[in-house]
């Protein structure tokens, strides 16, 4: 499914508490950067910077930044509106040699998706890893140690797509456990992505603080784990990018 689809302003718009009046909402910088941080600006189109100007015209003498609906519906521009999938997992990637170019491959669908470095950052640490695992006939071995460093990446240092797709198999997780025996609808897929950034709404002053401190990690959650069979059944498998190299 794409973001794009769902109304997700209009939705989200409903579910915000109003202050100071019934026809307002009240921001702190706080959610301004979790909304960043929770992947839901398009951050390949627009950095943080960008992100925060946007609320310049509402910020008040207090610091606080007020917004009525019609504003609030502007912000629809900046919303990464591309496909959601289940998280990547790098312990579902084949164990095995490759060719540079393979490699490569799985790099630029899987892993540079769901990671935070910037791009020099990154492309550094992969092509160390490459020295490491390079066999003498110029193959690449990928074991269960090259896993766990990859593993090691994305937990530390998850992009905000990651972050995004980990909140959102969270909520689905949840959704379908309200419907155990049939495959994930549109209604459901709609609901699963309005309720991971509804979650904001209602989280207020120091938990805000500690749920953005807590985004410096992430992981998949537990109830969607790849060691689970029904994880790699149609409900999950429907939402699954296709990545080369992944066991499905």
């Amino acid at each position: 499914m794409k973001a794009a689809d769902i109304d997700m302003c209009e939705y989200l718009w409903g579910h915000i508490p109003k202050a100071p009046d019934s026809e307002h909402i009240t921001y702190l910088d706080v959610d301004i950067e979790l909304l960043w941080q929770l992947g839901f600006v398009d951050t390949t189109q627009f950095a943080m910077e960008a992100w925060q100007n946007a609320f310049a015209p509402f910020r008040t003498t207090q610091g606080t930044y007020i917004l009525s609906k019609p504003d609030f519906m502007t912000l629809d521009h900046y919303r990464y509106q591309g496909e959601l999938y289940a998280p990547f997992e790098p312990r579902l990637i084949n164990e095995g040699q490759y060719t540079d170019e393979g490699f490569q491959e799985l790099v630029d669908a899987s892993i540079a998706p769901s990671c935070g470095w910037n791009h020099r950052t990154l492309q550094q640490q992969i092509d160390t890893l490459k020295k490491e695992i390079r066999q003498p006939g110029g193959l690449l071995t990928v074991d269960r140690t090259a896993k766990a460093r990859i593993q090691q990446w994305l937990e530390e240092h998850p992009s905000p797509l990651r972050r995004l797709e980990l909140l959102f198999a969270t909520m689905l997780a949840t959704e379908l456990a309200l419907n155990p025996d049939g495959p994930a609808t549109p209604q459901q897929l709609a609901r699963a992505e309005a309720s991971t950034f509804s979650m904001l709404s209602n989280t207020v002053g120091a938990e805000k603080q500690r749920a953005l401190k807590a985004l410096e990690k992430a992981k998949l959650p537990a109830s969607v784990g790849p060691d689970r069979p029904e994880d790699r059944g149609p409900r999950l498998k429907a939402i699954r990018r296709s990545r080369r190299g992944i066991r499905s």
